[in-house]
This record gives structure tokens, sequence and C-alpha cells, in this order.
């Protein structure tokens, strides 16, 4: 058709407008064209409309409705395998440490081990086990609160200087198994904030985690806390091997871990960070990462009051 014209009728003496098309023939490809559009109100006042037409093809159609279904089955498919990853890791996680308290509940039970001091070592390998247990389903039952929006924070006015020591020393012998050192920097004057302690002290947990993991043994970290403002700042950095700059950007989404080369001797299942940062968020923060100088990397919590 090589032009078309849409027929005008009148509502109360208004002359409603007229379409003029330069449509062509049918078209293979995608194309533009121009159409105008001239009209009248109901005082008489005529107007002109100019504009263009996006005007897709059979073929043409074909092919955008083809991508839009590859990419969407791309990303269903890349969707599902995160899951299925995080599903075997966080079986794997489980069974790690509940293989390990039962071998120690074994020995102890049947009385093969007879030394005091090896009993206690014994019994405290036990302790960490379930810890970290208790972190690992503490992490996916947070993980399932924050997805469906039920979490809910219980803030109270901290000395965070106190707390963020507190948090640290209950930690320190386990981070030690881990081969981490950390030390803790608090100012002399105190800061006191309305908190929630056990948001603060997951938050803190998960990065001190994460450090360990990418830390070789007998490495250290460091946990820095200052006044930021009207508001506060906690820095947790490593010197470890450190984050590739292409995946930085997709740290703190769920179920991600850093290139596998990196990471298949590591525990994990790739919800810390995640949890960590909606965590930041939830008490009105920010959770953003830095790298560090040769190597490693820092994580810094913003909040401001």
């Amino acid at each position: 058709v090589a032009g078309a014209s849409l027929p005008r009728y009148g509502s109360r003496g208004a002359q409603l407008p007229e379409l003029s098309l330069a449509v062509g023939s049918a078209l293979p490809q995608w194309r533009i064209e121009t159409f105008r559009i001239h009209g009248a109100n109901t005082f008489g006042s005529s107007f002109r409309l100019v504009g263009g037409l996006f005007i897709v093809g059979l073929s043409g159609a074909i092919l955008l409705g083809s991508t839009v279904l590859i990419w969407q089955a791309r990303r269903d498919a890349r969707e599902a395998e995160r899951k299925t990853t995080f599903v075997a890791n966080v079986s794997h996680e489980l069974k790690t440490p509940l293989t390990s308290i039962r071998l120690f509940a074994d020995m102890l039970h049947a009385g093969r081990v007879k030394e005091p001091a090896k009993q206690r070592e014994y019994l405290q390998m036990m302790v960490n086990e379930t810890q970290r247990l208790t972190r690992l389903v503490n992490n996916v039952l947070d993980f399932s609160r924050l997805e469906r929006g039920q979490h809910r924070s219980q803030a109270t006015t901290l000395e965070l200087g106190a707390t963020v020591q507190a948090i640290v020393a209950a930690q320190a012998d386990r981070l030690r198994g881990d081969g981490l050192q950390v030390q803790v920097h608090t100012p002399d004057q105190a800061i006191h904030a309305k908190v929630d302690r056990d948001a603060l002290e997951q938050i803190l947990l998960n990065l001190l985690d994460n450090a360990a993991k990418y830390a070789a043994s007998g490495e250290w970290a460091e946990v820095v806390l200052a006044g930021q403002g009207s508001g506060w700042r906690l820095r947790v950095s490593d010197y470890g091997a450190g984050i590739p700059a292409a995946e930085r950007q997709q740290v703190f989404a769920a179920f991600h871990r850093s290139d596998d080369r990196l990471t298949a001797e590591r525990p994990g299942c790739g919800l810390g960070l995640s949890i960590a940062s909606r965590l930041a968020n939830e008490m009105g923060g920010q959770l953003s990462l830095e790298a560090n100088q040769p190597s490693g990397c820092s994580f810094i919590l913003d909040v401001h009051d």
C-alpha cells in the first residue's frame, strides 16, 4: 500500500485527526516511517502532528521474538543452575560438621580418648563444628526471611566499640582455628547508636568468615570502627587473594561465589555477603567493596543516623 488515510468523524463539531501513512509494502526488516496528522478541535483551531512509527516485518518479528525467548531461557537456566549449586553446597556444608561431630562423639563415648587434654580438644572441636552448623542454618533462615520481607529489626541503643569488640572476641578462637588473626580498632570516643545487635553481629561474622575463606593460613584481618559525620563506619579488611575486578559487581548477589579455582576447596554456599548487604540496607546503611593494595579487599558498612 503506497499510502493510507483514516476517515474523519465529527463529534460536537470536532474534526478528528486525519492520519496519513507512507508505509510502502510489507517489510521484511525493521523500518521507521514518518507520519503526519492533521485535525481540528471543537473551537475550530487546526493542528498538525508529525511523528514516526517503528515497523517490524514478519521476519523481523520472528527474529525479535526468538531473541527474547532465547535470552529468557538462558536467564532461567542460569538461575536454575545457581539454585542447584546452592542446594548442593548447603547439603555439603550441613554434612561436613555433622560428620565431624559424630566422629568425635563416637570416640569419646567409646572411651578411646583417655587423656584429659585430648578430651577437651575434641570437645572444643565439637563446639566449633556446632557453631559452624548454627551459622549456616541461621544464614539460610535469614535469607529466607529477607526474601519474603519477614525480617524484623529490633534496634536498641548500643556503645558500638564495646559491641564490636565483644562480637569479635567471642569468635577469636574459631577464627584462629581457620588461620585468621583479627585486630580490632575502635575510637577512644564512644559511639552510641540505635542498632539491631543481632543484625550487626550477623554482618560482622559473615564478613569475617569471608575473610577467613580467602586468606592464607596465618593471615590477618582488621576490623576498624570510626565515626562518620552523623553516623558511623565499620571496615573489615583482609589481605588474602582478593576478588577479581570482573566479579566485584556480583559479589553481593545471592548464591554467587567467586572463581571456582579459588573457592573449590573453601566451604560456603554463596549467601553470606548477600545477607550482609541486605541486613545493612535494613538498618539504613550500605555495604560496599574496595580493593586493597597489594592484595585483598575491604568491606565497608556505612550507616547514617
